[in-house]
C-alpha cells in the first residue's frame, strides 16, 4: 500500500472524501414490498443469503434492496434502527480498481507513470504523496468521488430524483499537484481543496490543524532538509488546536 521500488517512493494518509450516502426510502401499506421513486412506486429486489458459521448451523438471511441499495437500518445505532427503511447506496458495490492499480504502482518508473497507474483506483479513497529518483514530486487521491447535487450530511430521499447520483468526478479533475513551485507537499487527513473548487468534494475532514503545522514547519526551515528533519516532523507533538 505504502513503500517503494527502484524509481518511486510514496506515502498515504486518508482522503475521507465520501464515497456513500444513507437514503431514507417511503413505504406504504396500500403498496407492500415496494419503495416510492419519483411518484411510482417500484417493487423490491430480493436476495437470499446464506452466512456459513463454524460449529453452528448456516445462517439464512433476505436482503432486501431498493434502486439505491441494500436495507440496513437494522444495522443502525439506536434510534436511527427503528426510524423506517434506511438504505446505502456504496461506489465499492460497483468498482475497485485498487488491486489493478495497486500491482501497477509497484511497478512505476516516475512520478507520471504511478500517477497513470492509480487511474483504474476506484475505492477506496486515499491521498498519496510521491516521490521518483529524478526529484518529482506529486500529490494524488486515489478512489473516485461520487457527484451529488446538494451537499447532505444526514439521510437523503430514497424517493427524490434530486438526490441521486449525478456521475463521478472524473480522474483529471480530482485535486492534485505535480511539482509545486514551493518545493513540498504534504498530506494530514485535511481537505484538499475549498469550496471554490469546481467539482464538489464530500467527506468529513479532519480540522486542518496538522495540515497547518506540517506547512509552518516547512516554511520555518532554512536549507536542505535531512532525513533527521523528517524524523522530527513524524515525532512533533505540537497541536494548533
Amino acid at each position: 500500500m505504502f513503500g517503494r521500488n527502484q524509481h518511486v517512493a510514496w506515502g498515504i494518509t486518508n482522503n475521507i472524501c465520501s464515497q456513500r450516502d444513507l437514503y431514507a426510502e417511503r413505504t406504504d401499506p396500500e403498496h407492500p414490498g415496494c419503495f416510492l421513486y419519483d411518484g411510482e412506486w417500484e417493487p423490491a429486489g430480493e436476495l437470499e443469503e446464506q452466512i456459513a458459521v463454524r460449529d453452528a448451523d448456516p445462517v439464512n438471511r433476505t436482503v432486501r434492496f431498493s434502486r439505491n441499495g441494500p436495507v440496513v437500518d437494522e444495522l443502525l445505532p439506536p434510534p436511527a434502527d427503528t426510524s423506517g427503511p434506511v438504505t446505502i447506496k456504496w461506489l465499492g458495490a460497483y468498482h475497485g480498481g485498487w488491486i489493478e492499480a495497486l500491482l501497477d504502482m509497484d511497478r512505476a518508473g516516475s512520478v507520471g507513470g504511478f500517477r497513470e497507474a492509480m487511474r483504474p483506483w476506484h475505492v477506496p479513497t486515499f491521498c498519496l504523496v510521491i516521490a521518483d529518483g529524478d526529484g518529482n514530486i506529486a500529490l494524488q487521491p486515489s478512489g473516485r468521488i461520487p457527484q451529488r447535487n446538494r451537499l447532505e450530511r444526514g439521510y437523503r430521499r430514497g424517493w427524490d430524483p434530486e438526490d441521486r447520483w449525478t456521475g463521478l468526478m472524473p480522474f483529471e479533475m480530482l485535486p492534485h499537484a505535480v511539482n509545486p513551485d514551493r518545493g513540498w507537499l504534504a498530506s494530514a487527513n485535511n481537505r484538499l481543496a475549498d469550496d471554490s473548487y469546481p467539482c464538489l468534494l464530500f467527506g468529513c475532514w479532519s480540522s486542518g490543524h496538522r495540515g497547518r503545522r506540517i506547512r509552518a514547519m516547512f516554511e520555518e526551515h532554512n536549507g536542505a532538509f535531512t532525513r533527521e528533519d523528517f524524523g522530527r516532523m513524524q515525532r512533533d507533538a505540537v497541536s494548533l488546536r
